[in-house]
């Protein structure tokens, strides 16, 4: 068994279901697991987690059933420590190590006056690019950032996406670049 099958695993044992959709599995890799390797950067990108769920599903570990992912395996019999924090090998097992994830290595940074652009949103949930952005703009901790959206989501009773625009305003961005496509994306659920 490999990096790639108890890191798939894991998240279903996390979620406590068989069946999550790519944006629970996605958001589980990104913010419910503890990644760290000494001396390396301590949390995958959102491109990372995309690329093992790319390879968990090409490498036939998961399936979609009714819209929905479900583990092609039996992820119950497989024994994972409760303090398992999945490494950046299964990110060199899928040949997909990222550069952020090695030592000394940044991200490449906007010239003066310029923007990174956002992530391809058919690629990366809205959700995760939206806290991606929030964080990398106003220097705040990613799970500060999701804490943040969860309070004013249950407060207001509104879907995460609209919940993190209004973080986002709040902490002085301009969000009007994701009207669009946040318009877009609540209309498809």
């Amino acid at each position: 068994m490999g990096e790639l099958e108890r890191t798939v695993a894991i998240v279903y044992k996390r979620k406590g279901k068989n069946l999550v959709s790519e944006k629970e599995f996605l958001n589980t890799l990104l913010f419910n697991m503890r990644w760290s390797d000494p001396g390396k950067a301590p949390k995958i990108e959102a491109k990372d987690a995309q690329r093992i769920l790319d390879a968990a599903k090409s490498s036939g570990l998961l399936v979609t059933k009714e819209g929905m992912l479900q583990p092609a395996f039996d992820y119950r019999s497989i024994d994972i420590p409760l303090n398992y924090q999945p490494s950046s090998e299964v990110l060199k097992e899928i040949g997909a190590a990222a550069t952020p994830m090695k030592a000394g290595v940044k991200e490449p940074q906007p010239l003066p006056g310029q923007e990174l652009q956002a992530a391809p949103i058919a690629d990366i949930p809205l959700f995760t690019v939206l806290i991606e952005d929030i964080s990398q703009k106003t220097q705040i901790k990613k799970k500060d950032v999701v804490s943040r959206i969860n309070k004013l989501q249950e407060r207001f009773g509104v879907v995460p996406e609209v919940a993190a625009l209004i973080v986002a305003r709040d902490l002085g961005m301009d969000v009007s670049k994701y009207y669009d496509i946040t318009r877009e994306e609540i209309l498809k659920k």
